[in-house]
């Protein structure tokens, strides 16, 4: 069940929605990325009864104080309360509610499979979905997607491919210039990310790595780890940062 407001939503609006599912014993609810309202003035509250006396949480406002995982609230009614001031206007909010359904006569242990694979799902979703587009994104769409910037785009991808180094970079994990690029994230803060061994999302990172270096001219300076001066390696830091970054 989709639950939203307006995008952007209107001054001094009072917005309450109930929604019902007969049969689940909870329910899940996923906030979209892009949910954002005036601070302080502007909120949404989450109650599990249709009286909306017994909240969910904490008001829910601003741009990062939205619920960053899934809520799982018991029973089979949540209720949405916006409210909005008379000064300023935002985006909103978006979020989706799906049923949950817990059998009493299960072992507890097949009640926490059944609702760890369907949270998995869930994120899974999100993670393929992606974020909504952002107004200002959508006002340069037919920019992002015209051909001239698409061959642009070919061209550097071409380029980058028939140069030996990045060619070996990309495609190779084992090569010598991609362990020196792992040993310099090594030196960087671990997350549960970086626990997570995935081929593709490697190869990702060595890619965005090869354009980094193409686009940097840095291909002579990589030759041999000897020929790697301090200066260097503190552009390959920063690059590092950056992955980093796009990996998470």
């Amino acid at each position: 069940v989709l639950v939203e407001s307006a995008h952007p939503y209107a001054l001094e609006t009072e917005m309450k929605q109930i929604v019902k599912i007969t049969g689940a014993t909870h329910l899940v609810v996923s906030f979209d990325s892009s949910c954002c309202t005036n601070e302080g003035t502007d909120y949404l509250e989450l109650f599990n009864d249709e009286l909306c006396k017994n909240p969910v949480l904490t008001r829910f406002g601003g741009r990062e104080n939205w619920p960053k995982i899934p809520l799982v609230i018991p029973g089979d009614t949540v209720t949405f309360h916006f409210h909005s001031g008379a000064f300023q206007i935002n985006w909103g909010f978006r979020c989706y509610v799906s049923a949950l359904t817990l059998n009493s006569t299960y072992h507890w242990l097949h009640d926490i499979q059944a609702t760890t694979v369907k949270l998995a799902t869930i994120c899974a979703n999100n993670l393929y979905s992606g974020r909504s587009l952002h107004p200002n994104e959508k006002l340069l769409e037919k920019w992002l997607e015209s051909p001239l910037l698409s061959a642009a785009f070919n061209q550097t991808s071409q380029l980058i491919t028939q140069d030996k180094l990045l060619f070996v970079l990309i495609n190779d994990a084992n090569s010598q210039i991609a362990k020196i690029i792992d040993s310099i994230m090594q030196t960087l803060p671990t997350s549960l990310i970086d626990r997570v061994k995935n081929a593709q999302i490697s190869q990702t990172i060595r890619l965005y790595f090869a354009a980094c270096i193409h686009h940097m001219q840095l291909q002579s300076k990589l030759q041999s780890i000897e020929s790697i001066t301090n200066e260097t390696k503190e552009i390959l830091l920063q690059i590092c940062k950056e992955a980093k970054k796009l990996k998470n």
